[in-house]
Order: structure tokens, then C-alpha cells, then sequence
């Protein structure tokens, strides 16, 4: 069983970790729970992400995977247990943050040459002009699309209104959001896993 870790993490929610293997057999009852989220999923990868992803969201309690379902923005929710989850997965690594209370979002990314080549998409040249190298592109990227999870709304714009602070030595930092629905302020945990980079948030 893949799972690398199911922990409680400081900002009061839960992270757990599959690592993605094309060659795992999953319990029966993960299968049929997981067959009406596979309709129309042809890539090898990506059925498998989305039975790591199922696991995971097993593990939070019986029902939850048929409680699963996602907005019309594309964010998952669920209704057993109550609370609020972020899924994420890259080639080798399924994410899901579950916060009982907060709004969820998380992140895994692994490197990949066209961090650089987008980041003037991305990057804010005087909020975020500590990024001197592809680990803090990455970081920054990562960061972003947790807060743009959590969020769950089309219509950000992740060079102007999201601003991302140089994490510390320790792995936390701040993320700032200013746009079309208001001012908010969200916490970041960075982690590095194997050479991915998982940044989550509350």
C-alpha cells in the first residue's frame, strides 16, 4: 500500500500522501467506489491518479468517495465528513488537504523546464523579485495554485493579485490575495517531497 504518510499539520487539517504506482491493486471496494470517476478517463496516469486520489479520500471515511462531488468552477467537495478538501498529484505523488473547518488548497509540483519560460505570466517583477532561481519559480507557482484552489472562483489574475512572500528556513509563509473579491491574507506550508515541490494553505 503506497501510502507515505497521513498526518495532522499545523494549521488544523489533515495531509495525506499516496505515492502513484500504474502497477497498484487497489481494494474492491476502492474499485467500485472509484468506477463512476473514471468514465471517460483513457490515460494509464491519469486513472491512476485518480484511484490514488480515491484511496486517499477513503481514508477520511467510508462514504467519502461517493460523497465527492465538484462545482461548476471544477472544485471538489464533500459531504462525508463535512469540511473542506484540495486534491492535487503530479507523475509520482497524490495530495489531499482536508480542513474541517477553513478552506483547502494545495499544490504538488515536479520541476519542469517551462517553469522559467511562463513565469513573466506569473511573477510579479517587484512583489516577488526574491525568486532567483527555478526551486523559488516553483515555489511560487505552487503557492498560487493553492490559494487559487482554495479560493475556488474563475477571474484571478496570479501576477497582479496574488503576492507570495519568501518562506522561511522553517517552511512556512504568507500569500496575499487583492482582487475582484476583496483582500485576504492565507497562510503556506512548503514541504519538498523527493524532488516535488507541495506547498499547501489555510
Amino acid at each position: 500500500m503506497p501510502l507515505i504518510s497521513d498526518s495532522a499539520e499545523p494549521f488544523g487539517g489533515r495531509l495525506l500522501l499516496w505515492q502513484l504506482d500504474d502497477k497498484e491493486t487497489h481494494p474492491e471496494a476502492i474499485r467500485n467506489a472509484a468506477a463512476p470517476l473514471l468514465t471517460g478517463i483513457e490515460h494509464p496516469l491519469r486513472k491512476t491518479q485518480r484511484l490514488a486520489t480515491c484511496a486517499l479520500l477513503s481514508l477520511l471515511g467510508p462514504n467519502t468517495v461517493a460523497s465527492l462531488w465538484y462545482d461548476t468552477n471544477g472544485k471538489p467537495w464533500i459531504s462525508d465528513p463535512e469540511g473542506h478538501i484540495s486534491i492535487s498529484h503530479c507523475n509520482s505523488i497524490a495530495v489531499l488537504y482536508y480542513h474541517p473547518s477553513k478552506k483547502a488548497g494545495a499544490d504538488v509540483e515536479e520541476p519542469h523546464l517551462r517553469i522559467a519560460r511562463v513565469a513573466p505570466r506569473f511573477l510579479h517583477p517587484e512583489k516577488e523579485n526574491w525568486a532567483s532561481n527555478d526551486k523559488h519559480l516553483l515555489q511560487i507557482w505552487s503557492a498560487k495554485e493553492a490559494v487559487f484552489k482554495a479560493i475556488g472562483g474563475g477571474g484571478i489574475h496570479f501576477k497582479e493579485d496574488l503576492h507570495v512572500e519568501h518562506p522561511n528556513p522553517e517552511g512556512f509563509g504568507v500569500v496575499h490575495y487583492q482582487g475582484h473579491m476583496g483582500k485576504r491574507r492565507f497562510r503556506a506550508a512548503y514541504r519538498d517531497l523527493e524532488g516535488a515541490q507541495l506547498v499547501y494553505q489555510s
